[in-house]
């Protein structure tokens, strides 16, 4: 027998009829009821119990592919709405090599990183570095396209690293403040869905010497 026990609160506005689910599908996406939990509503609380809950719900739950939605009369698809969320940050790794290129790219160089972005999908936190490049890196990006495929840029971050030497690394953070390409809401789903890629740009090879695919894991190799 799987529980689920949830309390949580929304402000009251003014509207009648409220009725409040779980829904099964990711950020930006509708899905069906998986769990009623109108019969919690008392004032503005709901504190709702349930049994028999799936493994795939579960899991999904673990994943944000759950999200909460309070209906009322007048929005009666739904007033408010929040996905769940296992972290305060998700978690991505980046593990880079000649590889994964396309075509692939015969090197020893290889590199590591990782990747946070907040629950509010309003930032991501990025640490990347790199060693063996046949020469000093020329340009470095997120790109958008899942494995085994070449992608348009996204975010540039060449500048975040020194430019100098074959071994280098770079941090930063791309927020929805930024005044050249804001992070958004689309981004965080490429992320989420492992389609975004970093390239490194090299002289000898302008097309990228390593690549790594942002991934949704826990795997970050040592350099």
């Amino acid at each position: 027998m799987r529980f689920l026990i949830l309390v949580m609160e929304f402000l009251k506005t003014g509207q009648i009829g409220f009725l409040a689910h779980l829904h099964n599908a990711g950020a930006g996406a509708d899905g069906p009821v998986v769990v009623d939990l109108s019969g919690g509503i008392s004032g503005s609380r709901v504190a709702a119990t349930s049994s028999g809950l799936t493994t795939a719900i579960l899991n999904a739950m673990l994943t944000g592919g759950v999200y909460i939605n309070i209906h009322t009369t007048l929005n009666a698809s739904g007033e408010t709405r929040g996905q769940l969320s296992r972290l305060a940050r998700e978690g991505y790794t980046i593990n880079l090599d000649g590889g994964q290129e396309v075509p692939g790219v015969s090197t020893s160089a290889q590199g590591a990183g990782i990747v946070s972005i907040n629950r509010g999908r309003s930032n991501a936190h990025y640490m990347v570095v790199v060693s063996g490049l046949s020469d000093a890196l020329t340009g470095a990006h997120f790109h958008n396209a899942e494995a085994g495929v070449m992608g348009s840029v996204v975010y540039d971050i060449t500048g975040k690293f020194n430019q100098i030497g074959t071994e280098d690394g770079a941090f930063g953070y791309w927020t929805d403040l930024d005044a050249n390409t804001g992070f958004m809401a689309s981004n965080e789903l490429m992320f989420r869905n492992d389609e975004i890629y970093v390239n490194i740009h090299t002289t000898a090879n302008p097309m990228g010497e390593i690549r790594g695919q942002v991934l949704r894991e826990g795997n970050c190799k040592t350099i």
